[in-house]
């Protein structure tokens, strides 16, 4: 079993571990949430908006006074159990005494329950702020398939480097560091963050958690190629 360490991360467990008998206020009413939430890193920023069903969220980077879309998360139908994002019904800020503003959210798809903590996180490598992402799903059955998936609004190149995504755009560099995710890829302008709970499956029916999550955090020109080994610190197993 995997733990979030730090910050309000620690819920998450609590969060899905109740989500068997979860109810959602807010998303399942369909009633669109008047203002969207934001967290802000340096120089990036997630929004989260609502869309039909439930919460979406964009990932933007400053570029002077403007803030510009670079990622935008592909997200799913009432049909699918299993979406290409995780599906969030009911999203609420937390104040957190560390970084300040943080989102907890909760939701459901089929027969999986999802819960996700976004927030600002300091890198313990090198002091950047960055934006950090933990999410974590509880189902009866171990998922094909469980992550998240963005769209590169801007015309992006993609590079791999083991746990990590590097994204070159226009409008500057970013990278992604993952950690409790199987595969990290890019499939026509599609950043992938992929979990495969099935492969290592058991006999065992009893509901299982599982947990993954990632930074963001913009680069430097001269730091490009540089980031193999960068880590979230988000996660840690007993």
């Amino acid at each position: 079993m995997q733990h979030f360490a730090g910050g309000p991360d620690n819920r998450l467990s609590k969060m899905v571990n109740n989500g068997l008998d979860i109810q959602l206020p807010n998303g399942s009413s369909g009633m669109k949430p008047a203002n969207p939430h934001i967290i802000e890193a340096a120089g990036l920023r997630a929004v989260f908006t609502w869309h039909a069903d439930r919460w979406h969220h964009r990932v933007e980077m400053q570029a002077g006074s403007q803030w510009l879309v670079v990622l935008r998360s592909v997200e799913g139908v009432p049909e699918e159990d299993l979406p290409p994002s995780p599906a969030i019904q009911d999203l609420n800020p937390h104040v957190d005494s560390d970084v300040g503003l943080a989102v907890l959210g909760v939701g459901m798809s089929g027969g999986n329950h999802w819960s996700l903590v976004c927030k600002t996180h300091i890198s313990p490598q090198n002091g950047a702020s960055q934006l950090a992402f933990s999410f974590a799903c509880r189902s009866r059955h171990p998922p094909v398939r469980i992550g998240n998936t963005y769209e590169a609004i801007q015309e992006t190149r993609f590079a791999p480097q083991e746990d990590t995504m590097q994204l070159v755009s226009s409008l500057g560099s970013m990278i992604v560091a993952t950690t409790g995710v199987d595969d990290i890829t890019e499939v026509n302008q599609q950043l992938c963050l992929e979990q495969f709970p099935a492969r290592n499956s058991t006999k065992d029916k009893k509901p299982r958690t599982w947990q993954w999550a990632y930074t963001i955090q913009t680069i430097d020109k001269t730091d490009c190629g540089k980031v193999s080994s960068l880590k979230t610190g988000l996660i840690h197993k007993d």
